[in-house]
């Protein structure tokens, strides 16, 4: 009897037994996500006080059933805590999460203690989706559907966290699982049981009334689509589903202690349970109000899409291409079922209103539909096993290891589950955030890594219950702590030290603390912790010495900003005008930035924004002239100063190779001849190296470029060691004929003569219409504005311009 027991539960036995060990093991491993505390607190609270412990839920929106299951072993087995004591009480709900936590310690403990409930409530769940697969297709339907629930990263995850969402999942599932039982075969007994399981799930999480509508539905639907079911009249049907809407409620107030009262914001006359309905309107408005991150932008409330796209991007791929071909099998065969209907209420309902109005801070939101997901796979992919060719069942066997082999590669850090289409885990931050990445989920594995390496650095800590400190972390504060030391500025460019950043702040850049890490995205980090920190190595750089901002349509840092941005450094700062003219420095020897406003670059496409890709400028001229140069930083919104952009220019360290040194490259120099007019060029012979004035200038040389519509000649100058300059000069540039007649003329400069020092290299850009260069000459020179006086050549006598020709 024994031996034929285990036989028809070996398998089932097995998978859970499985589950349960993938559970257990990362039950240890990971630190206290960021609710678990506030959970833990809220149940402790309520097995201490009873009804009196329940002034948590106008303020955190959560019933407090399972925060209460997730309590009891904690509260049975942990010290005898006063908790009306403890500071925070009725006061101060993160003062007293954390005061609660820290009383129960040590950490590991209530982690165990606290978690377990969850596992269990896991393992139920994997119990009834087995059972309902069964019953649907058969015990291999059955073993297919626990077999993907047993390796979904987004069950795993939660699956072991002290938290409601697997406890709401779990209890509506086995809700729906009675009453699709009733649905088939009416009883009382049924019903009863029904009923008992709705006022659990509406006690489990706010979202619980949305598992009980799916019931009503569900049993409105039975009862009007059929005049009888089995023996039943539609009298007795009402009657039991009158039935099982009295055990709910009575269940749900009962826990409140039948207490009644208004509900402040919504009615002025006794409700039944007010508690309850104010935790709702918080949940309600907090869902508006939150902070959202998703594909690079951050806005208050919700997008439509946010669902569908964490759907694609937080679901394995073979999960995702199972689900399609069930899809596609369910079409072909698709023939009306009256029970088929009563299994799609629930998921169709509850992921409308997650797109239309549920929070966008997590993908953990859409966990309760999983379970409907694993019964359409178990039972459409069951029969489809048998019919496969010799090469359909390879390609099933290889999605068969794909599959839990890319939940188990993430082991135990299954928050930060992305699938192959994103790039993995690595690259999550990019596209979402908060409990999609980093939950401060990692602060074990980073105690364990800052062991090993013996490193300390400046990282993250938080106004919330629980610090990296409490896990034995040793960190300087960031902001936004308020003790927190501003070691990350200068924004722009963070001094030398070691940091530790957090995904989440990597990902969400137009929060208020986005300037403070604005740097790290643009850079690799030399380790990742648990999916979720990033660790940079910051070495002491060439000291940057200057910062030349383009003047079109306005400079975008004002003196302000820049003390802020670049700290006590004595920069050289100057203007220019970047569409006509272009300065390196010193000759492009030394490190700085160029600053651009953001109308200056084309409008930020999807990929820039996920893959902190370098802004691409509007005008050619500017986006050759930073192609030496890398994107350090980006503002996308204006906020005090502009939106814009920084792209720094390297030079390199001392012991780099001369080949790296990223230097501006003159273009090789054409003939020219140097004379006073054009009659005068059969008496020159040309030059072919470079051309000095008489005052401080050097002539380098031209490059020209066409398009469609017009000529561009770039001419290369260098300022030669001299006295600073005192008096405004410019470039002349006449395009002549082979005559000598004037066709265009393009003077101009379009920096301050004053802001140029010794070296610098500038390019001065001069536009022509759109004709024939065959033939043509261009007459180059400079000359001082106030007087119109031009310079003469160097050691060439009474010469005062550069004829270049242009074929």
């Amino acid at each position: 009897m024994i031996s034929h027991s285990l036989g028809k539960w070996g398998s089932l036995i097995v998978c859970l037994l499985v589950l349960f060990a993938l559970l257990l093991g990362g039950v240890r491993r990971l630190s206290f996500t960021v609710d678990e505390p506030s959970h833990i607190s809220a149940g402790y609270a309520y097995l201490a006080k009873g009804t009196a412990g329940m002034w948590t839920i106008p303020t955190r929106g959560h019933p407090v059933l399972i925060d209460a299951w997730i309590a009891w072993p904690l509260y049975l087995t942990g010290p005898a805590l006063e908790v009306e004591h403890l500071e925070g009480w009725q006061t101060n709900r993160q003062a007293y999460d954390r005061a609660l936590v820290v009383a129960s310690e040590p950490l590991e403990r209530t982690e165990v203690l606290t978690r377990i409930p969850s596992v269990w409530l896991t393992l139920l769940l994997g119990a009834i989706i087995y059972r309902w697969a069964t019953d649907l297709g058969g015990k291999k339907a059955g073993l297919l559907a626990l077999s993907i629930l047993i390796f979904d990263p987004t069950l795993l995850a939660h699956g072991r966290l002290a938290t409601n969402d697997i406890g709401v999942t779990c209890l509506g599932t086995v809700a729906l699982y009675w009453v699709w039982r009733w649905c088939r075969h009416s009883h009382w007994t049924t019903a009863g049981v029904s009923g008992i399981f709705l006022g659990l799930t509406v006690l489990a999480k706010g979202s619980g009334l949305l598992w009980t509508l799916a019931a009503g539905l569900a049993m409105l639907w039975q009862t009007f689509m059929l005049r009888k079911s089995g023996t039943q009249t539609r009298t007795t049907l009402w009657l039991q589903i009158m039935m099982m809407g009295g055990v709910a409620f009575a269940i749900m107030w009962a826990m409140y202690g039948f207490e009644v009262g208004p509900i402040p914001g919504l009615t002025s006359f006794p409700m039944p349970a007010p508690l309850h309905w104010r935790g709702l309107l918080y949940h309600s408005n907090q869902a508006t109000g939150s902070i959202a991150f998703a594909l690079g932008q951050v806005k208050h409330g919700h997008w439509w899409w946010y669902f569908p796209v964490a759907f694609l991007l937080k679901n394995p791929l073979p999960f995702l291409l199972g689900l399609l071909t069930s899809i596609i099998m369910l079409a072909k065969k698709f023939r009306f079922n009256k029970h088929g209907v009563t299994l799609s209420i629930f998921p169709v309902i509850y992921t409308t209103i997650a797109i239309l109005q549920g929070p966008n801070i997590g993908y953990r939101h859409l966990l309760p539909v999983h379970p409907f997901l694993y019964l359409l796979l178990g039972t459409m992919l069951a029969p489809l096993l048998k019919t496969l060719s010799r090469p359909g069942r390879w390609i099933w066997l290889a999605l068969a290891l794909w599959y839990p082999l890319g939940t188990l590669r993430v082991y135990p850090y299954e928050l930060t589950f992305f699938n192959e289409l994103v790039g993995g885990a690595s690259q999550g931050w990019r596209y979402l955030a908060a409990s999609n990445t980093d939950w401060r989920q990692g602060w074990k594995a980073l105690r364990a890594w800052q062991d090993e390496h013996n490193q300390s650095f400046y990282g993250p800590t938080f106004r919330s219950s629980l610090t990296p400190q409490d896990y034995g972390v040793q960190v300087h504060a960031l902001p936004p702590a308020e003790n927190g030391e501003q070691f990350i500025r200068p924004t722009y460019f963070p001094r030398p030290g070691d940091y530790l950043i957090r995904a989440h702040d990597l990902s969400t850049y137009a929060v208020p603390y986005d300037k403070d890490y604005a740097w790290f995205r643009y850079h690799t980090p030399d380790a990742v912790i648990a999916n979720s920190l990033f660790y940079y190595h910051v070495t002491p750089p060439i000291e940057p010495t200057w910062l030349a901002q383009c003047s079109i349509p306005v400079a975008p840092l004002d003196e302000s900003a820049i003390a802020q941005g670049f700290g006590n450094r004595q920069l050289r700062t100057f203007t220019f005008d970047c569409t006509h003219t272009w300065i390196y420095p010193q000759g492009g020897t030394t490190t700085g930035w160029y600053a651009l406003h953001s109308e200056l670059l084309k409008p930020s496409q999807l990929p820039q924004r996920l893959y902190l890709q370098a802004d691409v400028p509007q005008d050619d001229f500017v986006a050759q002239r930073l192609s030496g140069a890398s994107q350090s930083f980006r503002q996308w919104d204006p906020h005090r100063v502009p939106a814009f952009a920084l792209y720094e220019w390297h030079y390199p360290a001392p012991d780099s190779s001369p080949s790296s040194v990223p230097l501006p490259n003159p273009p090789p120099s054409r003939p020219a001849l140097a004379a006073t007019t054009p009659t005068a060029l059969e008496t020159h012979r040309p030059i072919t190296t470079t051309i000095t004035f008489n005052e401080p200038l050097t002539f380098l040389g031209i490059t020209i470029y066409e398009n469609n519509n017009q000529v561009d000649i770039h001419s290369w100058w260098q300022m030669r060691n001299t006295e600073p300059i005192t008096r405004p000069f410019s470039i002349m540039a006449h395009l002549l004929t082979p005559e000598g007649t004037i066709l265009e003329i393009a003077d101009g400069l379009g920096i301050s003569p004053i802001a140029l020092q010794t070296e610098d290299i500038f390019i001065q850009r001069h536009t022509f219409s759109k004709q024939n260069t065959a033939g043509l000459w261009l007459r180059m020179g400079a000359y001082w504005v106030d007087t119109g006086s031009r310079w003469s050549v160097k050691l060439k006598s009474q010469a005062d311009a550069l004829f270049i020709p242009l074929q």
